[in-house]
């Protein structure tokens, strides 16, 4: 939601009553978290990407931490959804297949995608959308849903797993994607939340992980 103007200023000036606080504010540009993470970075240019300015997907900060570390070359990965997260994943496993609604967002995008990548366009519409997963031959280790529809593919993804994938769901935190992670839950799965802030971004959000005991990131 934006701030109105009158607001802005009036925290602006608040701020100059408060030096503690407008040091610290100051000092985040240059040094610490926000910094080091890639935080300020992708504030200024409007797209996630880390300190080096590489992109990276659009989650949580502290689930990114916990990912990065468990892919290999291994992993198949399908998405509801492409872009930012569809080039770094590439780079870190097997095969990336995602599946697009936008028709320019995905003109836009076919050419920066790598080899391993298979981008598929998609109507905007939930029983087609969702449904794009089960026409395809393989199962998958990993599923993220962060795109439209996404209860309808929380509800597709377990038939297309692998018995040791996981999925991922970005913007748990919302009540409206309850369903499908409560069906997620009641098909046996367990699921950790990650809270926190993504990447040019101060709300408070979460991106979670449903996996069962044997699991392919190691949790």
């Amino acid at each position: 939601m934006a701030i109105p103007i009158s607001k802005q200023i009036t925290t602006v000036l608040k701020l100059f009553t408060e030096p503690k606080v407008l040091k610290t504010l100051l000092s985040l540009r240059e040094i610490g978290y926000l910094k080091d993470t890639g935080w300020i970075k992708s504030l200024i240019i409007g797209m996630p990407v880390d300190v080096d300015g590489v992109p990276i997907p659009w989650v949580t900060l502290s689930f990114y931490e916990f990912i990065k570390g468990r892919l290999n070359q291994e992993l198949d990965v399908f998405e509801f959804g492409s872009g930012n997260s569809s080039v770094w994943f590439a780079k870190r496993v097997k095969s990336v297949t995602a599946v697009e609604h936008d028709k320019i967002w995905f003109e836009k995008m076919k050419n920066k995608m790598p080899s391993n990548v298979k981008v598929i366009l998609s109507k905007d519409e939930a029983e087609v959308y969702s449904g794009e997963l089960g026409t395809l031959e393989q199962n998958f280790d990993i599923i993220t849903v962060d795109a439209n529809h996404r209860n309808e593919c929380m509800f597709a993804a377990p038939a297309k797993l692998k018995s040791d994938g996981v999925i991922i769901l970005d913007d748990s935190e919302r009540e409206e994607y309850l369903p499908g992670v409560n069906f997620l839950l009641n098909s046996g799965f367990k699921k950790i939340d990650f809270y926190g802030i993504a990447s040019g971004f101060i709300h408070h959000k979460a991106t979670t992980v449903f996996y069962k005991q044997e699991n392919c990131i190691g949790i």
